[in-house]
Order: structure tokens, then C-alpha cells, then sequence
């Protein structure tokens, strides 16, 4: 088993020598390890080891109880009948079919996802142009015989040139969330409208269908869409029809608990800053998809549709996807960046920045049910984050603690870095060309154990670092982000010695204040 746990190569999740991994003392996102016992105190010593977003899943998400066990993205060969592949070992459950072996329902490069004993099935049925009025030229729709690319290091399943040459389609697996992208490679794989321009979009349609149990609120109320029907035509008139729901849940009616969510779809392209580049142009580029959600009869249909002026000055690959998430907030939203202060944090897709060259920009991190108990001494705390590339790799900034017991994640209105309460303890990066890949920051012992000795400081709680660009020397440094691949979250490392009474064998009972032992090695 390839666990996200082996495949970190930070070291963040490996027991070294001395160390011995509590099972029981798992988190969603965090590993604990037991230390020797300090040897002036007698005092337990821990390590806690985690990233942002999860690492542990319950087959039960719901389960207070249920042992954490390790994620595994790898889509494997699948034995039950209708499926090719399969990914179990994970919060929820995917099957993909190369074409959906249930007569009658036989659409090409099916999905299901299942979380909690409800589902949700998709296929994508074609790529077309559509206009402001109404008129629609096909470009092209799923083709068949094309053997999946499954990459079990990226965490992919991809039907080259599914659509024609340069339109391919993907399905993602993520440890929270789970995403479908239609991938234009090049700009010349797009066909030239042959439909009037004004109001132009490139527009994907999926076929979608639930389990009865679990559908959304407002939407095909008392229908069971539970079945496809190839020979539908997803371009008749709707008998139901909703314009950009945005981020919305699917209830289970037997307890009204949110069995998953769909997500706002979004676009992006490859496009790479340069290091050199005025402000405005350092910033990913990404855009907004409308969609709608169609009912006709039985089948429903999601539109997802992109303002095709973007792809003039886009950087090809452009991806368009939409996603299904865990949980209406997720670890995509735990790593954000601003290009202002005076900016709303931006939820990125794929890297933000530490510092750039030029102006004011904000990195922020956050790690959630962090298993550092209250009244913990801090002997050592570090993050890691992975660097893009060797061209954006000089750090120049100073970073803080959000100075609260259980840090919010971060927020696209309303959340700046200013308006948060930031640490008095700071630490300062300056290096010049540390290289990419996974890089250490320095110590932040300091700003760790300042937000620990917060009152309101509880094990399992969040913890959220902001870095603030600094002036001299100048550099720009960019980080690959959950959102790229759940490999390159950013880890976080810290030992400590438990607080209170000393629990090793020769101080057992003496109470002991006011020690502070040593980091390990």
C-alpha cells in the first residue's frame, strides 16, 4: 500500500530511531510518537507530526469512535461487477468505470463517489460552444476505446484526447475531496465557432445521478435520479433548472446529516509567474464556471460553462473542473494567499507566495486537531513547505502565529492578515536560493508555544501561521499548495514535554514547574 503517510518525503510521518508511533492517539491530520522521558524531569515527550489537510479516514465519517486508519489514493483493479477501478481506503469511496456496464446506462468514463452509504454518479457527455443566444455547436463528446492512464503518485485517472486530439478528461482523488477536469491541452484543439461570438462560452456537460437517500435540497424533490439514460438528450428543454447553485450539500433524509457537497466550479490554467513580474501578473490565473443544473424527467444534467475571452491570454493546459468535497470546508481552504494587505485572503489551486520581489503579499497556513495537549512545553516546532522551482526559491519574510486557541480557516471576504491577532513571537526567513522541493523553514518554537500557552488552548484544536513580505533583500519565493497535489501540503513538526506532574517511573510522584528540556538529537 502506497499510504500518503509512506509517501511523504519529509520524514513528517517515519518513527525514527527511539520513537514509537501511539496508533490510538491518531488525528484526522496528525500522527503523535512517544519519546524517551526527559531525563531531568522524568517528564513524558511526544512528537506530533501532520499536514494540512488529512492524512487518517474513517470509513464512517461520522463515527466519534472508529479508529483512524491511513488513506490510500491508489485506484486498484476492481472486482464488483460494472467496475473497472477502485479506491476504498479512504473517508469516501470511488469507482470508475471505462464505460458503465449496466444495460441501458452505458455512458463512457463513469465515476461514482460514495461517502457514508450515499452516492453520487457522474460521465461527462460532451464539450461544446455556446452563445448568448442560445445557439450551441458541439465540439465533441466522449470517444470510445480510449484506455484510462491511471498514476497512482498523482493521484490521477486520464482519458487522453478523450473528446478529440488536445481535449482530454480526468477524474482526481484528493484526501477530502474528489474533482472531474476537462483538460484543453492546446489552444488549436478548439475548432473555431461556427455560432455568433457574443456571449461565447466553452461549455462541459455531465450526466449526474444520486442515490435516493441523499440528494440536494430544493432540487428534483421526490424524483429518483438514481439511473442514466444514454439515449437522453441533455440539450432538451428542462423540466427543472437552477443557475449557479454555488457551494451546496447533499442531505441524508434519515438523519438530515450532510452527506457530501458539490463545489462552485472553477477554471484555471499553467500559466507561471516570473519573478520579475509586475505585481498584478503575480498571481495565478484562474477563473469563474458558471453552471446549471438541469433536470429532464429522470436525468440531470450539469452545464459548466467558461467566458471563452479568457482563452486568448490563457497558458495552456487550461483545466475546468468541479469537485465534491468531504465537508463544506476543507483543507483546500487551509492554505491561502493574499497579493495586497489590503486583499482578501485568495484560495489557491496550485501555489501561492511566501514573498515576491516587488510589493505586499501574505502566505497563511493552517493545521487542524493538532494533538499538542494544554500546558505543553514546546522543545522544538518547524514547518515544511514544498518550493516550485529553483527560479522563485529566495525566502524574504516574517511570520506569525494567529494568536488564538483554535485558529479559523482561511476566508475569501471578511479575513484579512491584519484583521487577525497575530503572535508576539515572530520568525524571520532570508536564505537566498534554498533549492526546490520540500525545504525546512526555521524555528517556531517560539510562536508555537505562545498560541499553546493561550487559555483557550485545547489538544486537537487549529494552528495558523501568516507570513508578512519583507524588504530586504529582495527574492520571491512560490510553494505548491494542497490544492496542486495533497503530496505538497505543507507539514508541520513539533516536540514537546507534557506539562503537569511527571510521569516518568523515577519522578512519578514529585511535582516538578518550570523545566524545559532540551530538542531531540
Amino acid at each position: 500500500m502506497a499510504t500518503l503517510a509512506s509517501r511523504d518525503t519529509t520524514g513528517t510521518f517515519a518513527e525514527s530511531p527511539g520513537e514509537r508511533e501511539l496508533v490510538d492517539q491518531r488525528t484526522r491530520g496528525f500522527k503523535k510518537f512517544a519519546l524517551a522521558d526527559c531525563e531531568d524531569t522524568g517528564r513524558e515527550r511526544f512528537r506530533v507530526g501532520g499536514q494540512i489537510g488529512p492524512v487518517h479516514y474513517r470509513l464512517d465519517p461520522f463515527s466519534e469512535v472508529e479508529e483512524w486508519k491511513e488513506i490510500d489514493l491508489a485506484l486498484e483493479p476492481c472486482p464488483q461487477a460494472g467496475w473497472d477501478y477502485q479506491c476504498l481506503a479512504n473517508g469516501y469511496q470511488v469507482y470508475v468505470a471505462q464505460k458503465f456496464a449496466l444495460v441501458g446506462q452505458g455512458h463512457y468514463y463513469t465515476a461514482q463517489f460514495r461517502r457514508g452509504g450515499s452516492w453520487l454518479r457522474m460521465a461527462p457527455l460532451e464539450v461544446a460552444w455556446e452563445n448568448a443566444a442560445g445557439e450551441r455547436q458541439v465540439i465533441g463528446k466522449p470517444k470510445p476505446g480510449i484506455e484510462p492512464v491511471i498514476d497512482n503518485e498523482a493521484d490521477t485517472c486520464t482519458w487522453p484526447d478523450a473528446f478529440g486530439p488536445g481535449l482530454s478528461f480526468r477524474y482526481n482523488l484528493a484526501p477530502d475531496h474528489f474533482y472531474k477536469t476537462v483538460i484543453v491541452e492546446r489552444a488549436d484543439a478548439l475548432p473555431k465557432p461556427t455560432i455568433d461570438r457574443a456571449g461565447l462560452r466553452l461549455t462541459v456537460v455531465m450526466a449526474l445521478a444520486w442515490s435516493r437517500d441523499a440528494g440536494p435540497e430544493g432540487f428534483a424533490v421526490g424524483r429518483r435520479v438514481e439511473e442514466f439514460d444514454e439515449t437522453a438528450d441533455p440539450d432538451l428543454p428542462p423540466h427543472e433548472e437552477v443557475r449557479n447553485p454555488g457551494l451546496y450539500p447533499h442531505v441524508r433524509k434519515r438523519d438530515g446529516r450532510q452527506a457530501f457537497w458539490i463545489a462552485e466550479p472553477k477554471a484555471w490554467d499553467s500559466y507561471d509567474p516570473g519573478e520579475e513580474d509586475e505585481p498584478e501578473a503575480q498571481v495565478p490565473h484562474r477563473w469563474p464556471v458558471a453552471m446549471r443544473l438541469r433536470r429532464h424527467g429522470a436525468q440531470v444534467f450539469a452545464a459548466l460553462s467558461l467566458d471563452a475571452r479568457v482563452l486568448r491570454e490563457a497558458t495552456f493546459p487550461v483545466f475546468i473542473d468541479t469537485d465534491i468535497p468531504e465537508e463544506q470546508v476543507g483543507a483546500s481552504s487551509d492554505d491561502a494567499g493574499v497579493v495586497t494587505s489590503s486583499n482578501n485572503w485568495v484560495i489557491t489551486d496550485t501555489y501561492v507566495m511566501l514573498n515576491r520581489a516587488a510589493g505586499t503579499n501574505h502566505y497563511g497556513a493552517r493545521f487542524t486537531t493538532v494533538p499538542i495537549p494544554s500546558g505543553a512545553t514546546i522543545d522544538s516546532a518547524a514547518m515544511s513547505a514544498c518550493v516550485y522551482g529553483t527560479n522563485h526559491d529566495s525566502p524574504n519574510f516574517t511570520m506569525y502565529g494567529n494568536d488564538v486557541a483554535d485558529a479559523a480557516t482561511f476566508a475569501t471576504s471578511s479575513d484579512t492578515p491584519d484583521g487577525r491577532a497575530k503572535t508576539t513571537a515572530t520568525m524571520v526567513d532570508a536564505r537566498t536560493d534554498i533549492g526546490a522541493g520540500f525545504q525546512s523553514l526555521p524555528d517556531m518554537t517560539d510562536i508555537v508555544q505562545e498560541i499553546i500557552d493561550n487559555g483557550g488552548w485545547a489538544s486537537g484544536n487549529a494552528l495558523a501561521f501568516i507570513t508578512y513580505n519583507g524588504s530586504s533583500p529582495p527574492g520571491s519565493c512560490i510553494v505548491k499548495t494542497y490544492d496542486d497535489a495533497s503530496t505538497y501540503a505543507a507539514k508541520f513538526n513539533c516536540s514537546y514535554t507534557a506539562g503537569g506532574g511527571a510521569a516518568g517511573n523515577y519522578f512519578r510522584n514529585t511535582r516538578l514547574r518550570n523545566f524545559r528540556c532540551s530538542p531531540k538529537g
